[in-house]
Parts: structure tokens; C-alpha cells; sequence
């Protein structure tokens, strides 16, 4: 059985200690994905910590129906957004303090991202693959500086090398994640 499924059921009956895991794992990655298109962090907190309670208070019982919870919470997010952002659309024209033609293009991005692409585990098993088939050296660099959060001097000295190769290491993976993982891009910034 699919590992956040069991958290889903744990939720169920009323575990509010797996509730409080599964709101610290997805919040900060739905308030991210919110505030892109809501141009507001305070906005998309709002919003997702208005499902959350929602999902808490009226709606645990469908949960158990669903077998992909993160595709299920972006959707909900993805509904809620669209809302949120349609009543500061209305706002906003009444107050001509936004530019309408930057949040219609927010608001077509919006409706056009389709949550049926993203399967939380699949992005980031692409990411681990894609990393895994960057040279040696250049994927060494790579998990040194954004998993290990290295600076670049830090691992200039520890691997023996200088600071410029170190930068090129890094743009060279950078340019090969981005064309291995263009499909996943969007949905890998809501991971990280």
C-alpha cells in the first residue's frame, strides 16, 4: 500500500500526530507552488492553510478514497487558487493597482497546470536519476554544493580543485538537469 495512503488512513482515525506530518511535508511546497500564482506569500498561506483545516475539519472522510494525496491536495490547491485569485483579479480592477493583463496570464497558467502530471515520487525519482547520470566529478560538485550545501571555496579546497572549475562543474550540471528534466521543471521547485 502507496506510503502516504496509509498516512490518509492514520488521519482517518483522528491521529493528529500523522495529520501534523502530512501538513509539515506538503505546506511550505503548496504555499510555494500558491504564491507563484497568486503573486502574494500571504495570500497563498492563507489559502493552503485554509484547506488544511477544511480537509481537517469537514472532509477527512474522503480522504480514504484517495490513493495519490499529493496530486489530491494540488488539486484542491490548484481550485482554491483559482478562487482566490479571481477575487483579487475583481479587487484589484476595482483599485487599477495591478497590471490585468500579468494576472490574466496568471490566472491562464493556472488553469492550463494539470495536476494529473504530478505524482510527488515520480519528479523526484527523475531528479535522482537525472543527477545520478551527470559525470563523476561534475555530480560530486553538484551534491556538495545543494545537498550538502557546501560553498564554492568549501569544495574548491576539499576536492583539490579551484573555484572557477568548481563554478563550471555547477553550470555544466545545471544545463544538463535542465534539459533532462524540462518535462518536471514547474513541479521541481514545489519539491526542493
Amino acid at each position: 500500500m502507496h506510503k502516504n495512503l496509509l498516512i490518509i488512513m492514520k488521519i482517518l482515525k483522528s491521529n493528529d500526530k500523522i495529520f501534523e506530518e502530512m501538513y509539515v511535508k506538503y505546506f511550505p511546497k503548496m504555499v510555494r507552488f500558491a504564491t507563484e500564482y497568486l503573486m502574494s506569500k500571504h495570500d497563498a498561506e492563507n489559502v493552503v492553510q485554509d484547506l488544511f483545516v477544511d480537509l481537517w475539519v469537514r472532509h477527512r472522510e474522503t480522504l480514504v478514497q484517495v490513493n495519490k494525496p499529493a496530486s489530491f491536495l494540488f488539486k484542491s490547491l490548484k481550485n482554491r487558487s483559482i478562487d482566490c485569485h479571481r477575487n483579487n483579479v475583481r479587487a484589484r480592477e476595482r483599485h487599477f493597482t495591478v497590471s490585468n493583463a500579468e494576472l490574466e496570464l496568471k490566472m491562464e497558467a493556472l488553469q492550463a497546470f494539470d495536476t494529473n502530471l504530478f505524482d510527488e515520487l515520480d519528479v523526484e525519482e527523475a531528479l535522482e536519476q537525472a543527477i545520478a547520470r551527470l559525470p563523476e566529478r561534475c555530480r560530486e560538485v553538484y551534491i556538495m554544493s545543494r545537498s550538502e550545501g557546501m560553498k564554492n571555496e568549501e569544495i574548491a579546497e576539499k576536492l583539490g580543485i579551484s573555484v572557477n572549475t568548481v563554478k563550471n562543474h555547477l553550470s555544466a550540471a545545471t544545463t544538463r538537469l535542465k534539459a533532462d528534466l524540462k518535462d518536471y521543471l514547474t513541479m521541481i521547485l514545489f519539491i526542493l
